[in-house]
């Protein structure tokens, strides 16, 4: 016997998932992606890229280049997703700048892994719409990190100062 699927149904349930969701946002940010790259770009387990991805490829979202590479489809529902997850990256982006310099020192030390979280997955946004606000976050970064490295060692020497004067 064969069921009769119906391609609202599928399209709903491929798209109720969290997991599809950001496997779509990475899709139409980055356009060809293999599933340890989605998987990456995504902030979701391989398992998880793959099982949304064959629910997004049922419902005619996604498709295959053949090579262990996905895509956005060409229809026109994939096209106005795409519009939709660019869009909505691009208006959120100036607010999570903000966001994340307002809290650069409450972070510290996490803050240079902040700022690389958020450019690994929406560096195509940031370097088209907001190239100067990822150098200076990129910046502050490096100085976050370098301040980081001074306690380290600081801490080092006092350890080994200790020691020396612990064996005299």
């Amino acid at each position: 016997m064969v069921w009769l699927v119906d391609a609202c149904e599928l399209t709903l349930k491929a798209l109720g998932s969290i997991n599809s969701q950001r496997v779509l946002e990475a899709l139409a940010l980055w356009g060809n992606l293999n599933v340890k790259e989605l998987s990456d770009k995504a902030s979701i387990s391989e398992g998880s890229a793959v099982k949304s991805l064959e629910e997004l490829s049922a419902a005619g979202l996604v498709e295959s280049d053949g090579n262990g590479r996905f895509r956005l489809a060409g229809n026109r529902r994939a096209e106005l997703l795409k519009s939709f997850y660019v869009e909505t990256a691009t208006q959120h982006m100036e607010g999570n700048i903000a966001k994340l310099l307002s809290r650069a020192e409450e972070l510290g030390e996490r803050f240079p892994e902040e700022v690389e979280r958020l450019i690994k997955r929406y560096y195509p946004v940031l370097k088209e719409n907001f190239y100067w606000s990822m150098v200076t976050l990129i910046e502050l970064a490096e100085k976050y990190k370098k301040e980081k490295d001074e306690k380290r060692r600081a801490t080092v020497v006092k350890s080994r100062d200790a020691d020396v004067r612990g064996a005299i």
